[in-house]
C-alpha cells in the first residue's frame, strides 16, 4: 500500500498526542490515571509506538488490555480515577460502547470514562446503532436478574452518554479506514508483532546476546532445520495472498496423539504460531507464540480443573479470595468452606452464572498454563534441534495478568519437575467424575447443509479438503453468523466451526483435520477477519469457546477479488440513484458466463473463488447494505485508477469496458 507509513505516522501522532497529554490532547483526556485497550491491535499499536519512545507514561498512569479488565474482580483502584478506553478505528463501536459502560458500572459511576477512537466512520450515527450493543450492555448486569424492560431506559442513557463523550482523531469513510488496517496489518508483519496478549510468548534466553529483542534471529539453514520438525513436531507454512497484504507465517504442531486422545474434552490442538521475516543477509527474524486450542467447556470443569492445576499457588489464594466473596454475597447465610475446592457443584455453578468474570479468570487462566506447557516443550525442541535457548516474556504479562498470576507462572518456572507434573495431568487416563464430556454437542448438532436450505442456493457438496476451500467456507460461516439474527445472543463457537467443516470437506486423517482447521483458524486471527471471544452461558452452564466478526472480515476476502470486484463497482457506479441490488444477480450471471467464455476459472481465480465472491454480494441483496460493501472496498482499485491511462491491469479495463456495454 502506498504511503503506509505517512498512515500510521498520523495515528501515532494522535495516539501519542492523547497519552501524552500534550497541547494538542482533547481536554477530556487530560491527566488519566488508567487506559485499557480495546483488541488485540490496539494494544499491539501501543506497544509499538512506547517502544520507539514515543509514548512516555507519568508515574502512576496504568495501562492495560481488554483482556485484563475481563477477568478483573477488583475494580476498587480504579474508583474515582479517569479511564481512558481507546481502540483504533470504529465503525459501530459496540466494543467500544461495551467496555465504557462496563468500566462505569464496575466503579460504581465514582470515575470519569473517556471513550477514544482515532478513525470514525463518517456513516457512525451514534445511539442509532443498537441491536447488538443492547446485547453486550445485558451481558454486563451479572446473573442476567433485569429484565429488558428495565434496562432499556438505563441503556438508551449510556448510549447518549457514550456519543457525548466520545473522542475521535478523524472521520473518514469507510475506504479509509479499510486503507488503514492494510497499513496496520503490514506494519504489525514488518515489526514481528504477536498480536496475542495472555498466551505465552517466547525470545531469547538471558544469557544470549540478543536478550532485549523481542524477536529471535535464526540462520536461513537454522531455519530449515527447525521447519523439518521430527517425531514430535511438524511445521505445516501458512500461504495467505492478499492485495497489498504481505505476511509470513506458519505453525508448528504438537504430535502427542496421547495427550490429544485423552485430553479430547476440553484441547483441540497444541501448536507455536511462528511469524517471520527474511532479512536481506539470508538470516530469518522470527516470533514463536505457543498457543493451546481449547475448546468450549462446562463451568464446573473449568472450576475443578483450575483447582487440580493452580491448587497451593499464590494465583490460586487470590482467586480463592474473590471466589469466597462472591460466595459470601450469594450465600450470605451460608457458612463458607475452609477451601474453595470444598464448595459444593450447585454452589460453583451459582457463582460462575452470577460473576461471568470469574468464569473468564479461570478459563484463560488454564488456556494459558497448557501453552505454558505446549512452550516448555518446544523450547526443548528449539534447542536440541539447532541449538537455541528460549524463554517466557514475562514484559508482555505485565498489562494483560494479575501481579499474583506472574509470580506463580514465574515460581512454576524455577521448579524443574511443574513440565513433568504438568504432562501427567494431561495424560492420565483415568478422568474425574466431575468431567462431563459431550455437553458442548448440542451446539454443533446442525445440518450440514444448514446455510443453504433457507436461500435456495445451490447446496455445496461434500468434498476433499484444500487450503483454499476451508478459507472460504470459513468466510462464509461468518458472514453468515454477521447478517444471522442470533448474531444478536451470541457469535460463532469453536464447535460450530468445527463441525460444519468437518460436514463440508472430506480429511484423510484427523490429524489432517486438525492441521487444516488450526492453521485456517490462525491465519483469520492474524489478519483480524476473527477475534477470539468467550461467552457465559447461564443456560446450559457452559463456557463457550467464540469468534466473533473480526474488524477486517469484510476486508481481506482473497487477492483475487481484484478481478471479480470491477465489476460490482462499475455496476454500483452505473446505477448510482437506485436498481442496483435487482440488476445484480443479472450482472453475475453475466459475468459467470463470460468468466466460462474466455476461459477465465484457473486464470483470474478458480470457479470455487468465483462462487465464494458471488455468495458473499448476493447475501447483502434484500438487506440495504449492498452499496455499503461494495464502496468501502474502493482500494482495491488503487493501482489501476493510479496507473498512466492505457496502462492499467487489462483484465480490470476489460471489466468496465464490459460494464458500459452489458444491457443489465
Amino acid at each position: 500500500m502506498r504511503n503506509k507509513r505517512i498512515v500510521i505516522n498520523r495515528y501515532e501522532r494522535f495516539l501519542r498526542s492523547v497519552l501524552n497529554s500534550d497541547e494538542k490532547a482533547p481536554e477530556s483526556t487530560k491527566e488519566w490515571d488508567y487506559c485499557i485497550l480495546v483488541t488485540r491491535r490496539g494494544y499491539w499499536s501501543y506497544r509499538l509506538f512506547q517502544e520507539n519512545g514515543s509514548i512516555q507514561l507519568q508515574d502512576g498512569q496504568k495501562v492495560y488490555s481488554d483482556r485484563y479488565i475481563s477477568r478483573c474482580l477488583d475494580f476498587s483502584g480504579m474508583e474515582g480515577k479517569k479511564i481512558l478506553v481507546i481502540d483504533d478505528s470504529m465503525n459501530e463501536g459496540n466494543r467500544l460502547f461495551y467496555f465504557y459502560t462496563y468500566l462505569k458500572n464496575r466503579t460504581g459511576g465514582s470515575g470519569t470514562v473517556i471513550p477514544v477512537i482515532y478513525n470514525l466512520n463518517a456513516t457512525y450515527r451514534g445511539h442509532q446503532v443498537s441491536a447488538n450493543r443492547f446485547g453486550l450492555y445485558k451481558s454486563i448486569f451479572r446473573g442476567g436478574c433485569s429484565s429488558d424492560e428495565e434496562l432499556m431506559p438505563g441503556f438508551q442513557t449510556e448510549q447518549e452518554a457514550f456519543d457525548r463523550d466520545l473522542v475521535y482523531g478523524i472521520r473518514v469513510g469507510a475506504n479509509m479506514i479499510n486503507g488503514f488496517s492494510v497499513a496496520l496489518t503490514n506494519t504489525f508483519q514488518e515489526d514481528l508483532c504477536p498480536l496475542v496478549m495472555n498466551l505465552p510468548m517466547l525470545r531469547y534466553d538471558a544469557d544470549s546476546q540478543e536478550k532485549d529483542k523481542r524477536y529471535v534471529s535464526l540462520t536461513g539453514e537454522q531455519f530449515e532445520k527447525l521447519k523439518e520438525g521430527n517425531a514430535n513436531w511438524q511445521f505445516t507454512q501458512i500461504h495467505y495472498r492478499e492485495k497489498d497484504v504481505n505476511l509470513n507465517f506458519g505453525f508448528f504442531q504438537m504430535k502427542n496423539e496421547e495427550i490429544l486422545r485423552k485430553t479430547e474434552n476440553f484441547i483441540y490442538d497444541l501448536v507455536v504460531k511462528c511469524k517471520y521475516n527474511t532479512m536481506p543477509d539470508g538470516s530469518v527474524h522470527l516470533i514463536f507464540v505457543p498457543f493451546a486450542i481449547v475448546k468450549s467447556m462446562s463451568m464446573l470443569d473449568t472450576f475443578r480443573y483450575f483447582c487440580a492445576l493452580f491448587a497451593g499457588t499464590e494465583y490460586f489464594r487470590d482467586a480463592e479470595r474473590d471466589v469466597f466473596r462472591i460466595y459470601g454475597e450469594l450465600f450470605p447465610q451460608g457458612e463458607c468452606p475452609d477451601s474453595m475446592e470444598q464448595l459444593s457443584d450447585e454452589a460453583v455453578k451459582r457463582m460462575m452464572v452470577y460473576e461471568p468474570a470469574l468464569c473468564l479468570k479461570l478459563y484463560r487462566s488454564l488456556i494459558f498454563e497448557i501453552s505454558d506447557f505446549v512452550s516448555g516443550c518446544f523450547k526443548i525442541y528449539a534447542r536440541t534441534a539447532v541449538g537455541v535457548s528460549l524463554k517466557e516474556d514475562l514484559e508482555i504479562m505485565e498489562e494483560n495478568f494479575e501481579e499474583s498470576f506472574i509470580s506463580t507462572m514465574k515460581s512454576k518456572h524455577q521448579e524443574t519437575s511443574w513440565m513433568d507434573s504438568l504432562a501427567d495431568f494431561l495424560t492420565d487416563g483415568t478422568e474425574p467424575e466431575w468431567v462431563q464430556k459431550g455437553e458442548i454437542v448440542s451446539l454443533a448438532e446442525l445440518p450440514a447443509d444448514d446455510w443453504d436450505k433457507e436461500s435456495g442456493r445451490q447446496n455445496l457438496s461434500r468434498r476433499q479438503a484444500s487450503e483454499e476451500g476451508i478459507y472460504n467456507c470459513f468466510h462464509d460461516i461468518v458472514q453468515e453468523h454477521k447478517l444471522a439474527a442470533e448474531m444478536k445472543r451470541r457469535n460463532i463457537s469453536f464447535e460450530e466451526v468445527d463441525h460444519k467443516l468437518s460436514a463440508r470437506f472430506l480429511f484423510d486423517s484427523d490429524q489432517q483435520r486438525r492441521t487444516y482447521i488450526s492453521g485456517i483458524l490462525l491465519m483469520m486471527l492474524e489478519i483480524s477477519c476473527v477475534g477470539n471471544d468467550v461467552l457465559t452461558d447461564a443456560a446450559s452452564g457452559m463456557i463457550i469457546r467464540e469468534f466473533r466478526p473480526g474488524e477486517n472480515s469484510d476486508l481481506y476476502l482473497g487477492e483475487r477479488l481484484v478481478y471479480f470486484y470491477p465489476y460490482m463497482y462499475a455496476l454500483s457506479m452505473k446505477y448510482p440513484d437506485g436498481g442496483l441490488e435487482e440488476r445484480a444477480v443479472p450482472c453475475l450471471e453475466r459475468m459467470e458466463y463470460f468468466f466460462k467464455e474466455k476461459n477465465y476459472f484457473g486464470v483470474l481465480m478458480s470457479e470455487e473463488e468465483f462462487q465464494f465472491y458471488k455468495r458473499y454480494f448476493l447475501r447483502f441483496i434484500g438487506t440495504g447494505e449492498l452499496k455499503r460493501h461494495i464502496e468501502n472496498k474502493q482500494l482495491l482499485l488503487d493501482d489501476y485508477f493510479s496507473a498512466p491511462r492505457g496502462q492499467g491491469d487489462r483484465y480490470i479495463a476489460e471489466a468496465f469496458e464490459n460494464m458500459r456495454q452489458w444491457a443489465i
